[in-house]
């Protein structure tokens, strides 16, 4: 009965604060990406799209498979594969190419990616948004946001920052690249020079900049201690040796975490995410599209993926924000299953 009251607020969209533990989800394992809206609770783990009602959390369907053939997502250590919920698709970012499915689970349409290193692709308008690493002069790794046409030629180049990973040092609290797309908008975050947000139009010209002060979340040793942990257990790092690394690299610790952390929309609403934190929750700033604070609330932590590849701007999104109400996946390790919990906002 307590469950059955919980979806029943979750559905109606009642505005009070609670938070509940909705259930496990069969068959989830390692997820990626958690999103919720009417349709339903989406969760893409690896190759597979899961879709679960929201009314009792049972399978409707689930679609995609590991490989390399049509319709196929290729899977690697390397790329974190992430999904974005269109209004009549799925779409799919994979390591070498984009995939559009129906809600029904059917192949729409697949096409290779843009040549080069790009880490994350997303569309906007009829055009395309592309995160990719430059290389070219063999001495600086930058990282680089950039629009590209729907034939996959690129249009204009939006912004560009030295990458945390260069070849012979490694900043161990990056300031990566981040950005979402919201309302055929793009919103990019410039935290490598201060509290900032650019927004763009689809064919990247630029509309204007959401500047914010913000207060410096200082780096203590413990964060340090941890941070080296996490980069030791990083299945690239095992896989080269941190050894070998540590010789070769230097690593550098900053006095303080950048002002934010990461980015998205949901709902309308630009979500800010910083290193602030209140007890096992860090805090989110809510904007409308303009950039006006709407509030600023603390939400539980949710697991990051592996250090590497935050370095490189890309991270685990096992949380969704949908009618004021903070979605989000945590690990029953007792069960080795994974449950879906809510906590309200207002």
């Amino acid at each position: 009965m307590k469950k059955i009251m919980v979806f029943i607020l979750m559905i109606c969209g009642v505005n009070m604060v609670f938070a509940a533990n909705l259930g496990m989800l069969p068959g989830i394992l390692k997820p990626n990406f958690l999103r919720v809206n009417d349709e339903g609770i989406f969760i893409l783990e690896q190759a597979t799209i899961y879709m679960y009602s929201t009314k009792n959390l049972n399978l409707i369907r689930k679609f995609g498979r590991k490989g390399e053939g049509p319709g196929e997502i290729k899977i690697s250590p390397f790329y974190s594969i992430s999904m974005k919920i269109l209004p009549d698709f799925v779409f799919i970012d994979s390591v070498d190419k984009i995939i559009y499915f129906s809600k029904k689970g059917k192949l729409i349409e697949e096409r290779k990616k843009p040549a080069g290193l790009v880490t994350q692709m997303l569309p906007v308008g009829k055009n395309f948004v592309v995160k990719d690493l430059d290389r070219s002069d063999r001495k600086t790794e930058y990282m680089t946001l950039s629009v590209y046409d729907s034939e996959m030629k690129k249009i204009k180049e939006l912004f560009r920052q030295k990458s945390p990973v260069q070849p012979t040092s490694t900043v161990m609290i990056p300031d990566s690249l981040h950005f979402c797309v919201c309302d055929n908008k793009i919103f990019v975050e410039k935290s490598i020079e201060g509290f900032f947000v650019d927004v763009y139009n689809a064919e990247g010209e630029k509309l204007y900049q959401i500047k914010k002060e913000y207060e410096k979340v200082k780096v203590a040793n413990s964060d340090k201690e941890e941070v080296l942990r996490l980069y030791k257990a990083d299945p690239l790092v095992k896989q080269i040796g941190y050894e070998n690394l540590k010789n070769r690299i230097q690593f550098i610790y900053p006095d303080s975490y950048p002002p934010i952390q990461s980015i998205n929309g949901f709902g309308g609403n630009i979500y800010v995410k910083t290193f602030k934190k209140q007890g096992n929750k860090e805090e989110y700033i809510v904007m409308d599209l303009k950039g006006n604070v709407l509030r600023r609330i603390y939400m539980p932590l949710v697991e990051k993926a592996p250090l590497m590849a935050r370095l490189n701007g890309i991270d685990l999104q096992i949380y969704s924000i949908y009618k004021d109400k903070f979605y989000y996946l945590k690990e029953n390790e007792d069960e080795e299953a994974w449950e879906l919990h809510v906590e309200g906002i207002k």
